[in-house]
This record gives C-alpha cells, structure tokens and sequence, in this order.
C-alpha cells in the first residue's frame, strides 16, 4: 500500500477520524442502552461495535498526536506506530523480569548456563565437549579452553557448506560478518529467533527506560546510518552482512530503502545513499549511525557530495556515475522523486557552511545515536564541535556481532549488561596476554576494574574471547554496569609495552590543549624509529 497524506498532513486525517469514531462510539453505546430491554444478541454486538469504533478512536487520537511525518506511507505510518507501542508494552512488562534477573546474578548466570548446554548437548561441538557432563559452570570452565575465532571456524565453515546441528541446535538464517578492525572479516552465525529476540529481550529496555526514549515515540522518518558488506566468496545461499544492517532492515520507517541497507555496495556509495535519502526528508527526528565514527564518515560525504546530493534529489534520480547495481539504482530512482523544493532548501543551508548542520536541515532531530565510547571518542568529539553541534550524542545498544551485551538507561556512555542473553566471564585486564588466564564471574567483579569480556551463548560462542576491555563503572542491583575501553587488537607495542589505545588517546588529547591554532581531526600511530637514531642505535 502506497498511500501518502498528499492534500492533508496525516496529523489531521487521524484526528478527523478519531472525532468520527468516538462520535460512532456514542451513537452505539446509546443504541445499545436502547436495545437492552428489547434483544440481547443486538445489545451485545451493538456495544462489541461500540467498544471497537471507541477503541479506533483512541487509536486515531493518538496517532494524530504524535503528528506523523508527511512523507509515510500509511503502512510505514501504522506500523511505525506498531512497533513503537509494542516496544514499549513489551519494555514495561519485561523490566520488572530483568530486575529480578539482576537481583540475583549468580544464579541468573547459572540458569543461562544450563539452558545453553541443554538446548545444544546434541550438536555435533557439544557431543565433542561433552556438555551433558557438566554439572556446573566451574566444571565447564575448567573442562572447556578460552576460544577464539580460529577455534570456531571449522565448524562456521561447515555451517557455510549446509551443515546443520553444528554448534547450535536451531537454525543458522545468516552471517554477521565483523567490521575487520583488529583483522581480517569474521563469519558469526545468526540463528532464526534472533531478531524476536532483539526487539523482545533487549531493544525493548531502552524504548521504555533509555534516556531518550521520549524521543522515539514520535512517528517521525530516522536516518538509520550503517555501512555495507562486500559479497564474500561462498558455496551456499546463507546471506551475509553486518549486524547492524540485519537488524536495521526490520524498520521500514527508515529513509534509506532496503535495497540499500540489505545490498552489496562500497562503502563510499553506501553513505552516498544514506546522505541523499537522509537529506531529502525534513521531518527527521532520529539519526543513528551505530558508531560515532560511521556518524562522521556519513557527514564528510554529505559535506564533500552536497552539491550532488542536491541536484539528485531536485531531478529525483541517483548519481548516474555511482558504482552500484543496476538492479538497486532501479529501485532507488523509483524510490526518489523529484523534489526541487528541498533541494533549493538544501542549497542554501550547505552554502552557509556545516557547523550545526544537523540542526538546520533537520531541526526535529534531539540526538544523535551512536556507540561514542571507546575508540570512537574522537568522532564523537568532532561530531559534538561541528556537525551535530548543540545536540547531545547517546549511546543506544552495546551490540558485537558475536552478541548482543547491553543497553544504556543514562546520558553517559555505560551500559547495563544483559544478564540473560549469554553466560559471561570476565578476564582482568592485567591478565589478558595470557593464552588461559582465570576468569571471574559476573557476581565477582569489582567496580573500577578492567575487563575484557568472554561469552558463552546460544549462538555457538563457547567462551569466546570477544577482545573488548570494558570497565565495570557501578551495577544495576548485582549487575554490572560496564564501559567500554578499548579493542584488545588496538593497542600499540612501545618498547614490548602494549599500550591501550585509550592511553594514546588521552595523551594526544592533552597534547591538543597545548596547541594553538590546530585541531585534532584523526590519528594514527606506529612505533617510531626517531628516537633510536638520535641516539645512533641505528
């Protein structure tokens, strides 16, 4: 369905048929007093009638409330306002569950442990690991070695190749392949309940408790910001990509058209994508770029395209010189039409410069979303001081391709763990060189300290090393309230010292203070040979 509210805002078709419903509502609630007396079967269809046009009203009433974009459809409209209404019912309803898991860690982490080897005892890795043996989550741990990537793939590979029954029992429907920062890219099998699961078990949360959760109840467009995977080599039909893009091609509220969440396009021509669609919708009041320096790559095309972007949105047709397929620059030019007003709207805004950019085309928007902790801190920075500058940049969902970890319920950058989605441990920080070092438990980590995550999950990951070093910053009842550090991949070797990329970071910050007239825009580091000439070692 394609019906669009082109002669009159949505705002007012629902509110005008909100007053007609309640208006119907009354008239059959007094018909049905009339016919009380006279015949029961008429009374109780005739106020069934009654209750369901009361029901439509309110509906109508609260649609029209939230002033939906212009630019919906009335599918995209209804089910935008589905899915926010049920995130929250949902969030509301399962809180209450998510205290009482974290009122008791210990034995939370336990009953997920169990579930775990219950439900793939009999896959071909747990019949290898004997997981019908284990009586304990210390039996396991002491049985079972700290894993990496390598350890899994074999087994990924023989998913990849139509295997079932390998490391999970259900059905594996993806692959989220991993961004490739600390190496190359990874295969992660995705199972077939993982999206009811996300919406259901963790997304809900921030819709009900997120700092700014209000926000997304409005029926507005959000600029769903996510990069896109190349094709990989393969035998089999599994499809594959990031995470962030699986998970983003369920919201058909987005500006970006599936085919360009979903396809395989570069980088480069994906944020072209985003920035043209992005652009041409004014009534935007989210934008998303699930990390902050995927935020700043989506504004640096804006800023170096615009003058393109512009005139594709006033002719209502892609870059014709844009590397993509066919098939996809059909589907978005039929997808784009012609809007030279907006582009005119556009123009005068791009020419004035980008500081504050977010503000002035989009002047719904209330915050950017983002992963802005970590290695990201600069580009949250930059973002803060130019681009989105007067807007506050919050953190959503800790999500890795391996599983899903957290949600933030504060204006900071931590997050509280997810004690139901894997049974996790915890390397310390000062331990982590070690190929299998002791681990703790989520009941014994201690505020303050560093570190770095191992999951054990339905998905297959059996004390997987994730490489993420975060900081338990407090608790949420008895569990843990981390923040993330640093990859365990970025870390610079000085001297045989692995330096966090943290520690560099705060050191060329306050470097930075120091500096008159020059601004940090990005960084990179490598061991230097200077100091050795100077002092005629080599």
């Amino acid at each position: 369905m394609a019906v669009r509210g082109k002669h009159a805002s949505w705002r007012t078709i629902f509110l005008g048929s909100g007053v007609i419903f309640a208006v119907c509502a009354a008239l059959l609630c007094h018909k049905t007093l009339e016919l009380y007396s006279t015949s029961l079967t008429l009374c109780v269809c005739t106020a069934l009638c009654a209750t369901t046009a009361a029901l439509c009203s309110i509906v109508c009433l609260d649609i029209s409330r939230r002033n939906p974009s212009s630019s919906h459809t009335l599918t995209s409209l209804l089910v935008q306002y589905l899915f926010v209404v049920l995130m929250i019912i949902v969030g509301k309803l399962s809180f209450p569950k998510l205290q009482k898991m974290s009122k008791d860690i210990q034995n939370t982490q336990r009953n997920v442990f169990f579930s775990v080897m219950r439900r793939n005892a009999e896959t071909l890795y747990g019949r290898k690991y004997n997981f019908k043996a284990f009586s304990s989550p210390n039996e396991y741990i002491k049985s079972h070695p700290l894993t990496n990537y390598a350890h899994f793939e074999p087994y990924i590979d023989m998913i990849d190749n139509g295997q079932e029954n390998v490391l999970s029992s259900q059905k594996v429907v993806f692959f989220a392949m991993t961004s490739g920062t600390t190496g190359r890219n990874k295969r992660l099998p995705i199972l077939e309940d993982y999206k009811g699961r996300f919406f259901f078990d963790a997304a809900c949360y921030y819709f009900y408790k997120g700092v700014d959760y209000w926000n997304m109840l409005a029926l507005k467009r959000v600029i769903y910001v996510r990069g896109s995977s190349p094709p990989a080599d393969r035998k089999q039909g599994l499809p594959r990509g990031s995470i962030s893009n699986y998970l983003g091609a369920s919201y058909p509220f987005t500006t970006t058209p599936l085919s360009a969440q979903l396809g395989h396009i570069k980088e480069r021509e994906t944020m072209y994508i985003h920035a043209v669609f992005g652009a041409r919708e004014r009534e935007v009041n989210v934008v998303d770029t699930f990390m902050a320096s995927m935020g700043y790559t989506f504004f640096k095309v804006l800023e170096e395209d615009w003058k393109q972007i512009c005139d594709d949105i006033e002719k209502g047709q892609i870059d014709p010189s844009l590397s993509i397929d066919d098939s996809i620059r059909s589907d978005l030019n039929q997808r784009l039409s012609p809007d030279p007003q907006r582009a005119m709207e556009l123009r005068a805004e791009f020419s004035k410069g980008f500081e504050g950019i977010v503000s002035r085309i989009w002047p719904l928007v209330e915050r950017i979303g983002c992963i802005r902790s970590g290695s990201h801190m600069n580009y949250a920075k930059l973002l803060e001081e130019k681009y989105a500058k007067g807007l506050p940049i919050r953190n959503s969902l800790y999500l890795a391709s391996e599983g899903m970890i957290g949600f933030s319920m504060s204006a900071d950058d931590s997050y509280v763990m997810l004690p139901q989605w894997n049974f996790y441990e915890f390397i310390p920080a000062e331990n982590c060189k070690e190929e299998q070092p002791d681990t703790l438990l989520m009941h014994q980590v201690v505020k303050g300290r560093d570190y770095e995550l191992v999951l054990t999950n339905m998905r297959g990951m059996y004390r997987y090393r994730l490489g993420d070093i975060v900081r338990v910053v407090d608790f949420f009842y008895q569990c843990p309230v981390i923040d993330i550090q640093y990859r365990l991949g970025q870390m610079l070797n000085i001297k045989n010292e692995k330096t966090p990329e943290s520690v560099f970071y705060d050191a060329i910050i306050r470097a930075e203070a120091t500096w008159e007239g020059i601004k940090l825009i990005d960084y990179t580091a490598t061991e230097s040979v200077v100091l050795e000439r100077m002092l005629g070692k080599i």
